[in-house]
């Protein structure tokens, strides 16, 4: 619960996508086997060791989308062992990515780095 409450920055009771994301930030402090543990239980709401769809769109759908399509694919993004639900170690490992992915710099364009500085012209340019 302690996690929770420090990710409930507006104390509502809810966890909203902006406190997600600022949970997230804070990454290295978080990320370890039993705070993930804890935020994995809050997800699971019926306390059946895994994760269902519609446990996510209880914590993160609130005033989101009542489309149950998009809690599905969320998870079949993270269930790696195709049962439809996402246990501990898929979540682990999603939270690792999603660390990785947010540590990572974007990919810059194929070609050339842009120049800052305009080059001179030479002798046979105008």
């Amino acid at each position: 619960m302690e996690i929770f409450d420090k990710a409930d920055i507006d104390g509502n009771g809810a966890i909203d996508f902006g406190e997600w994301c600022t949970a997230t930030i804070k990454q290295n402090e978080l990320l370890n086997d039993a705070n993930m543990r804890a935020a994995f239980n809050l997800f699971d709401k019926d306390g059946g060791g895994t994760i269902e769809a519609t446990e996510i769109a209880a914590i993160l759908g609130h005033n989101a989308t009542n489309d149950d399509a998009v809690w599905q694919e969320v998870v079949r993004e993270v269930d790696l062992n195709g049962d439809g639900q996402i246990d501990f170690e898929e979540f682990k490992i999603m939270m690792l990515k999603l660390a990785d992915r947010k540590d990572t710099p974007a990919p810059r364009p194929e070609g050339p780095a842009p120049s800052l500085v305009a080059e001179e012209a030479g002798p046979n340019q105008v």
